[in-house]
């Protein structure tokens, strides 16, 4: 009788964990969901919009406007095509107020391609759409934002030569100013490189805007290229301030994903580095660059941690690290017969503290991947991708895929006791003041036992320890600039950023 009422035991934790597992992952009712990996997430007042391409019969394409409610549940989901829609790009974006949504992409058009954004209100009707180029060459746009004087502001590529010539993705990084008639004010084409895309945009403290770009090495197309990330500075009437390249040379990378301005205008950049330059031999580290307001790198870590290859889609900033999604699968897997959705957390340097791989079933290998995600209010985190099944006999096919965690990146619930939860710690530790010429104060309810403080680029330049709630930090014999701080204290370790200043 005791072996059984122990049998029983472990039977219900099983049966529970895995009925907690169907509650948190979920594939949207619509099936025939493209392969593209340009699902996008946008989120307000607790409504969540997803904007996803999909594959109708014969071959047609189209859009998926979707909108959940807090428990995310499908309040809205409208289909939308137009006529020649070859894919959506870039992410969905909100104008200034958040009251309408851009899209964009590109669509055939007599022969060759043409880009197009499109605007939305909040229930997903149509509110306006255009196409932007002409017909000599082929155009594609990546990704579209609004500028302070409600005009529009484009990137993508234009090709390097008339449409049907040569290979239309041999291409120039293009941006355009474009009025809300769909009018062009200008062009312009970043010619420094011999090939590249233009992937995204933002603008910056200075009222300039920094370009997220590809530069490519060879004549392939899409993900069969080599390529470096690139980032272009340009001023408000497009021109370029200046520009540069980042990684190996001749690497298979992706580009940067996300740029987070600070406030001393320096930016933290994300990418995944391949360290082949062959894309049949895929191996990918994930890396974070912070990057001086000129574009020079002020420190690099290239992140080794990780077993498995690893893509980076999507990463949101949080005070003491970083949060990414994207999706990881075993090095020299040439097709890629088992991936996982991947959502990591970092520390300020970029390495990796928690990591949480995610797959639909696991009763056969498949396809699961990461595109977006965001944080939600009880601060866990809404994951958007795709996933399909391999089996013996079959091949699922692409469905959308949710998967809502919680605070510790669990979808079983209190399956650990720490993890990608931002951690709310019950010491209240100051430091003051700050910014500082040189001195700065620590004052903590917990004793301290051990202070180190490293440079922005991971060097330690300081350590001491202490047995007190008080402590003093002197860099007046250090240059300007940001440095980190580390508070080891009997119970907990705290990361704190100092200024210090002339």
């Amino acid at each position: 009788m005791k072996h059984l009422c122990v049998f029983i035991f472990f039977y219900l934790i099983y049966f529970n964990r895995t009925y907690s597992q169907e509650l948190f992952i979920n594939r949207l009712d619509t099936v025939n969901f493209s392969s593209n990996y340009y699902y996008s997430l946008l989120a307000k007042d607790e409504r969540y919009f997803l904007y996803m391409p999909s594959i109708l019969n014969n071959n047609v394409f189209a859009n998926n406007f979707i909108v959940l409610d807090e428990t995310f549940e499908v309040l809205i989901h409208k289909t939308i095509t137009y006529s020649g829609i070859y894919t959506t790009r870039g992410r969905i974006k909100f104008n200034n107020d958040s009251t309408k949504i851009y899209s964009c992409g590109f669509q055939t058009y007599n022969g060759n391609l043409k880009g197009y954004i499109a605007t939305y209100n909040l229930e997903g009707d149509s509110l306006g759409f255009f196409n932007v180029g002409n017909n000599t060459f082929d155009w594609r746009v990546t990704h579209v934002m609004e500028m302070p004087d409600h005009t529009l502001l484009a990137v993508g590529g234009r090709s390097k030569f008339p449409s049907g010539n040569a290979n239309p993705w041999d291409e120039y990084p293009l941006a355009m100013k474009i009025d809300t008639l769909g009018n062009v004010i200008w062009t312009k084409l970043y010619t420094h490189t011999n090939r590249g895309l233009n992937l995204g945009v933002q603008q910056t403290l200075d009222g300039n805007y920094l370009i997220s770009s590809f530069t490519f090495f060879n004549s392939g197309a899409g993900t069969g290229s080599v390529y470096r990330p690139t980032l272009i500075k340009i001023d408000s009437s497009g021109n370029e301030l200046w520009h540069r390249l980042y990684g190996p040379e001749a690497s298979f990378s992706n580009g940067f994903t996300n740029i987070f301005e600070n406030s001393d205008s320096s930016f933290f950049c994300a990418s995944s580095y391949g360290i082949s330059n062959n894309p049949d031999d895929e191996v990918k580290r994930f890396t974070l660059l912070n990057i001086s307001k000129n574009g020079e790198i002020i420190s690099e870590t290239i992140n080794e941690d990780l077993e498995d290859s690893f893509s980076v889609l999507k990463i949101i900033k949080s005070p003491s690290g970083f949060y990414l999604c994207g999706w990881q699968f075993k090095p020299n897997d040439i097709n890629n017969n088992n991936i996982y959705g991947s959502l990591l957390k970092t520390n300020l340097f970029g390495n990796i503290l928690e990591n949480k791989k995610f797959n639909f079933t696991s009763t056969s290998i498949g396809d699961n991947r990461f595109y977006d995600f965001t944080q939600t209010p009880d601060s866990g985190f809404l994951c958007v991708g795709s996933t399909q099944y391999f089996s013996t006999d079959s091949v699922g096919p692409y469905r959308a895929w949710l998967v809502k965690t919680d605070k510790y990146g669990c979808i079983i619930a209190d399956c650990q006791l720490t993890g990608l939860e931002e951690e709310k710690s019950k010491n209240e530790l100051n430091i003051f003041p700050n910014p500082s010429q040189g001195n700065f104060y620590i004052n903590s309810e917990q004793e301290i036992k051990l202070v180190s403080v490293f440079t922005i680029n991971g060097k330690k330049i300081l350590q001491q320890n202490c047995n007190s709630t008080f402590f003093k930090i002197d860099l007046t014999g250090f240059s300007q600039g940001v440095y980190f701080v580390e508070v080891q204290t009997e119970k907990e370790t705290l990361q704190r950023k100092i200024v210090k200043i002339e």
